[in-house]
């Protein structure tokens, strides 16, 4: 949705600057007016989702999907001190998110939001994402609990895992204002 604005504005603009010629000059000017608002509607609803995190509960991130998962990842570590910004939906090499811990260490951040444990796999797509995007750590986070392998691979392999109480005490951090704890 965020990207939907930035799309209209862009398409407006082109779109105007090829049929201007064929528009009276009063209805140009009727345009700019109606862009602006339809604009301004979009962007009114960006707030909702942010709302929507902060009262968000473990059972409304159990329902939702990959994509919205890590947007709400995204919301909770920016608002304990973290710097992160999302990596393409395609081709993303293994992670979802990159940040930056308040104490300044570079994380690749696989995000899994799945209904049943979650394998080696994720580990394994964390670490390939740790050295193709050349940052210094790689997390895996979830929803869920991760297997026994998917532990022991971490732990040989120094990766970081966020389990479904972490993530609780993350979104309990972010709800109850305490703002920079990075031990959650």
């Amino acid at each position: 949705m965020d990207d939907i604005a930035l799309y209209i504005a862009v398409g407006t603009v082109l779109v105007f600057t090829k049929v201007k010629h064929w528009i009276p000059i009063p209805w140009q000017i009727l345009m700019i007016p109606l862009v602006a608002l339809l604009l301004l509607i979009l962007y009114s609803w960006r707030p909702k989702r942010k709302r929507r995190y902060s009262k968000a509960t473990m059972n409304d991130l159990d329902r939702m999907s990959g994509e919205e998962f890590e947007r709400a990842l995204r919301y909770y570590l920016n608002h304990t001190g973290w710097k992160v910004q999302m990596t393409p939906k395609t081709n993303d090499f293994g992670a979802d998110l990159l940040g930056t811990a308040p104490w300044g260490k570079t994380y690749a951040i696989q995000a899994k939001r799945w209904n049943q444990r979650v394998g080696k796999e994720a580990v394994q797509q964390a670490i390939g994402a740790m050295h193709y995007y050349n940052t210094q750590a790689a997390l895996v986070i979830t929803n869920n609990f991760l297997t026994k392998p998917a532990r022991e691979l971490a732990r040989s392999a120094g990766v970081e895992l966020w389990e479904r109480g972490k993530l609780q005490r993350l979104m309990a951090t972010v709800k109850g204002g305490s703002g920079n704890d990075r031990y959650f």
